[in-house]
Order: structure tokens, then C-alpha cells, then sequence
């Protein structure tokens, strides 16, 4: 429900910014091509002094500053839906009509620019909020320019890119300065969020776990086997007739017995 609050708040403040004048200042080298622009002093074709400008670009800063991107686009979009839908809140009035106006294209890069403006500075200090800020005024420049260029005819034709480009490029410098205070304020709480957000102890990093070693196959223990005995070869065959000889030449002769010597008769 809060964070709703919050969105529709930048939105009231996007439109309500359309009806607020705001002085900046400018130094252009040449010719000045500002709304309402009150020259200072001038030196040559150097001049400064002030112009003044609507404020939707600090609402469109404050939203991107504030809120988180998902919210700064919201609330952006919303505004765009508003206008649309008939409700004043453009610089030349509302309704559908709208979109034929040269200005609109501008408007329509507010959504996205509110969500850069968030997502490049998410507590990134004071002169990194500033560079986010100015990146999504860059954007909206950058986009509004380029639907001028389609619209004139002028895409095939760089020389006049030049002519389109200059009146918004002369604006940098009020744009740069009306940016600061959105970056110092963003630094500021950022600043005060740290000091009363206590603080979490630091969680040690956590080691990756190494596979664990697989075990070694267990050796089942063997036992020694015998050296095989050699079988005996086939019987020798022997032919009829050969038998008795042979069976002595394998027995050999009869062993000798030896009697006792008797001893000789007196």
C-alpha cells in the first residue's frame, strides 16, 4: 500500500510540474533557440542568462531518484495515462489528440527514462546519482530529437541533423545544474538509510565441497594354485612276440642273493 502511495505521488508531481516554471540557466555559443530566454550578458556570439522551462524534468529526476525502477516507470506511465485519457496535465492540455503534438514524443520517454534513472544509481553515491540522472535526461533529449528528425524528413539528410539538435543541447547546462540536487539528496539518504540499518555480521564464504575420494576397490584374497602334474603319455604299444624280451630288458636280471657263508666242519 505504501509503495502504491509513493508511485501515485511522482505521477501528481510529473503533472503538477507541467503548470510550474522554473529558471535555469545557459551559455550558448551562437544563437539561442530557448523558450523565454532572458539574455544576461553577451560577448560576441558567446552568450548566457536564464531560461525557463517547466519542472516535469525535476519530477521525472525526483521519481527516478525515490523510487525503485518498477515504481519510477509506474508512476510515469501513469501520468502518460492521465493526459491521455483527457485530464490537463500536458503542457497544451490532454486527450488522444495529443499524439499528433511535436512535444509528445518527449513525454513518451519519460517511463523509460524514470527507470534508467533508478536502476543505473540504486545507492551508488552522490556523483553516480548524477550520472544517472543525466543519462535519463540524455535519453529523453536523445528520443525527442530523433522523432523531430523523422518528422522533418531530415533522416537521409545529416547536415540538418545539426539544426535539430542544437536547441536541446543548449539546454545541458540548466539540466546538469537542476540534476544536482536530486544526486545530493539521493547521497543524503543513502547516507542516514547505512547509519541506522544495523549492521549483519559477515557470513564466511562458503567453500565448495570437493567430491569425496571413492574408496578402493576391496582385493579379494586369492589362493596360490597348484602347478598342474603331467599327466603320463599313452601306453606304449607292444607288438606280440616282443613282450618277454622286453619286459626283461625293462626288469633286468634277477638280483643276486648272497647266503650266508657256512662255517667249515672240525
Amino acid at each position: 500500500m505504501l509503495k502504491l502511495l509513493r508511485t501515485a505521488l511522482f505521477a501528481s508531481l510529473t503533472a503538477l510540474g507541467t503548470y510550474v516554471a522554473v529558471p535555469l540557466p545557459y551559455v550558448v555559443f551562437g544563437e539561442v533557440h530557448l523558450p523565454n530566454a532572458m539574455t544576461a550578458w553577451s560577448f560576441g556570439a558567446l552568450s548566457t542568462g536564464l531560461y525557463t522551462t517547466s519542472a516535469q524534468a525535476m519530477a521525472l529526476g525526483a521519481a527516478g531518484t525515490f523510487l525503485s525502477p518498477v515504481g519510477a516507470f509506474v508512476a510515469q506511465a501513469a501520468y502518460l495515462i492521465l493526459g491521455l485519457a483527457g485530464v490537463p496535465v500536458f503542457a497544451d492540455g490532454g486527450g488522444l489528440a495529443y499524439l499528433q503534438s511535436p512535444s509528445f514524443p518527449f513525454l513518451i520517454t519519460f517511463p523509460f527514462a524514470a527507470w534508467l534513472i533508478a536502476r543505473l544509481a540504486p545507492h551508488g553515491g552522490v556523483a553516480r546519482r548524477w550520472k544517472a540522472l543525466m543519462a535519463g535526461q540524455l535519453l529523453v533529449l536523445g528520443v525527442g530529437t530523433l522523432f523531430e528528425i523523422l518528422g522533418a524528413g531530415h533522416l537521409g539528410v545529416p547536415a540538418a541533423w545539426g539544426a535539430h539538435a542544437w536547441p536541446a543541447s543548449q539546454t545541458l547546462l540548466g539540466l546538469m545544474l537542476a540534476m544536482a540536487p536530486f544526486a545530493l539528496l539521493g547521497g543524503i539518504g543513502d547516507f542516514f538509510t547505512a547509519l541506522f540499518t544495523p549492521s549483519q555480521p559477515a557470513t564466511p564464504p562458503v567453500r565448495e565441497s570437493l567430491p569425496a575420494p571413492t574408496p578402493a576397490p576391496e582385493r579379494i584374497p586369492t589362493m596360490p594354485i597348484p602347478p598342474q602334474r603331467q599327466l603320463p603319455g599313452p601306453p606304449e604299444r607292444i607288438k606280440l612276440g616282443e613282450a618277454p624280451q622286453r619286459q626283461k630288458a625293462i626288469e633286468g636280471p634277477p638280483p643276486r642273493v648272497s647266503l650266508p657263508k657256512q662255517p667249515p666242519e672240525a
